[in-house]
């Protein structure tokens, strides 16, 4: 459909398996999250290849109206990851009702301003999230454990 629509683009479709991180989500977060393709963005330094050092993400929903150069060129400093900080949010929608009712889980806001960034507009430097993740070193054949979002702080 792509191609027919725009049949000047060049482009690679990339296939993610979702049996990678179906085990991993955590139920503790809104159902209409639990779906593995919400995650892939996460696997990018493993999908794409080495020769591809940065990319920019952008949800399926988005509508660009200002020149996405003005992204790419975005210093990222020592970081991985860039997004804009949101400081404005209402957890109590993310999470489900057995998170809220967990004292254990609810604490991990407490004393915290509620702030995340949208994971639907980012640019990762993949030299660098490849470091982080160790998949600049050859893979041993053993599995390693990932970091999705709900299981650990964003790398920001």
């Amino acid at each position: 459909m792509v191609r027919s629509a725009f049949p000047g683009l060049r482009f690679k479709a990339y296939y993610f398996d979702p049996g990678r991180v179906r085990m991993l989500i955590s139920t503790s977060v809104q159902q209409a999250l639990e779906q593995p393709l919400n995650y892939a963005r996460s696997y990018l330094g493993d999908i794409l290849e080495r020769c591809v050092n940065r990319v920019i993400y952008l949800d399926s929903d988005l509508v660009v109206v200002d020149d996405i150069g003005k992204l790419w060129r975005a210093g990222l400093g020592s970081r991985a990851v860039g997004a804009r900080e949101y400081c404005y949010a209402n957890f109590t929608k993310y999470f489900t009702d057995r998170f809220w009712s967990d004292h254990r889980l609810a604490a991990t806001f407490a004393g915290r301003r509620p702030c995340y960034f949208n994971t639907g507009v980012v640019v990762l430097d993949l030299v660098r999230w490849r470091r982080v993740h160790g998949l600049d070193r050859a893979v041993d054949g053993g599995s390693e454990e990932r970091c999705l979002p709900q299981r650990c702080r964003p790398y920001l």
